[in-house]
């Protein structure tokens, strides 16, 4: 494999963590089941590598985030249902308009709500609404950074490595280029936060395979155009975002959420 590209290079020694970004072709989780039955994990055949990785100063911002989605039901005809199930004789047809009215309500919809309001006895019904889980959402990480490079040289390293990150997000055409109709997906991506000795920090949980879904790249980080003294300078002063998303869901039981063995967990 080639050599990492990395920013800074001024002042190397003195970095003490770096984010490490391995970029994969695209391929299914499904395909890679015998590697890993959970495929919630990590999921790369070494096959597939870039054969380079791109390493940048630790950010100053790592945010991730973790969703659910959850469903409503309006369960108010189920109840009225039960309970009018419940009920015996007069009760029951006493209390049958008020069902009807729910009935009206959710079969007619608004029509039905603003006419009974207007002209009925100025009640709504009650939808006896609650949450249901339905499945968790793509955990996704932030990193943002704030650079400021001290040489030409190294403001040049940084437009490298800005450029390849932007194009491993894009796809390509397939059959060489050739085919117009087709896309072959961008690439996917191995990323760990390291220390300064390249070994795996332990402390913030892992990141499972990802792709990039939004890069963001102000070039005026400092409030102005600037560049070095020299005939096709290169930005110094560079604010960068990227998002990227899992490509797969988690469990509590996954080795990302819940690692069966602490030595395990770190990016």
């Amino acid at each position: 494999m080639a050599e990492p590209l990395k920013y800074p290079n001024v002042n190397e020694e003195d970095v003490q963590f770096w984010l490490e970004m391995t970029p994969y072709k695209s391929r299914s989780s499904l395909q890679l089941l015998g590697n890993n039955p959970d495929y919630s994990g990590d999921g790369f055949n070494p096959a597939d590598s870039k054969n380079y990785k791109i390493r940048l100063q630790a950010p100053q911002q790592i945010i991730s985030s973790d969703g659910h989605r959850w469903g409503q039901l309006d369960s108010g005809l189920i109840a009225q249902g039960i309970k009018g199930i419940t009920e015996q004789g007069k009760e029951f047809f006493e209390k049958s308009g008020d069902l009807l009215k729910n009935i009206a309500e959710n079969f007619f919809g608004d029509a039905a709500k603003e006419v009974g309001r207007a002209l009925g006895d100025r009640t709504a019904s009650n939808p006896f609404s609650e949450k249901y889980y339905e499945a968790p959402e793509f955990r996704t990480f932030t990193f943002s950074w704030e650079f400021a490079a001290e040489s030409a040289e190294d403001a040049e390293k940084l437009s490298e490595i800005i450029e390849a990150i932007r194009s491993e997000s894009y796809p390509t055409r397939t059959s060489g280029g050739t085919d117009l109709y087709r896309y072959e997906f961008p690439s996917e991506w191995k990323l760990e936060i390291l220390e300064k000795e390249a070994s795996t920090i332990r402390s913030h949980g892992r990141m499972a395979k990802s792709v990039l879904t939004n890069m963001s790249t102000n070039y005026t980080g400092a409030g102005i155009v600037s560049g070095f003294n020299r005939a096709g300078s290169h930005a110094p002063f560079v604010n960068l975002e990227l998002t990227f998303s899992e490509t797969n869901l988690n469990h509590s039981g996954s080795s990302m959420i819940t690692p069966d063995n602490p030595s395990n967990y770190g990016y």
